[in-house]
């Protein structure tokens, strides 16, 4: 089952291990070895616009509130790793 009535953008890690799904307010991540209960990691108040895995290394990162912030998570701990903020135009 799915926790939420609104999904987008499902994607997988590289290496299969994990599949996330954009929630209207936080990222539902699954370990695909057991596929229990997502680790849901909130959106604090900016809705995910866009996520992707790194190629090689642990980490997601999301785009937040249009196109102006990205943050990186651990994929292990799903805890904020980094971000990056810019102003368009």
């Amino acid at each position: 089952n799915y926790p939420s009535h609104y999904a987008s953008t499902p994607t997988a890690s590289p290496d299969g291990r994990k599949f996330a799904a954009m929630g209207w307010d936080k990222l539902y991540v699954w370990d695909t070895a057991a596929w229990g209960k997502p680790a849901r990691v909130a959106c604090n108040g900016r809705r995910f616009t866009a996520i992707a895995f790194h190629p090689t290394r642990p980490i997601c990162a999301a785009i937040q509130g249009g196109q102006t912030l990205v943050k990186f998570f651990d994929t292990e701990t799903w805890k904020p790793v980094s971000k990056f903020q810019w102003k368009l135009g």
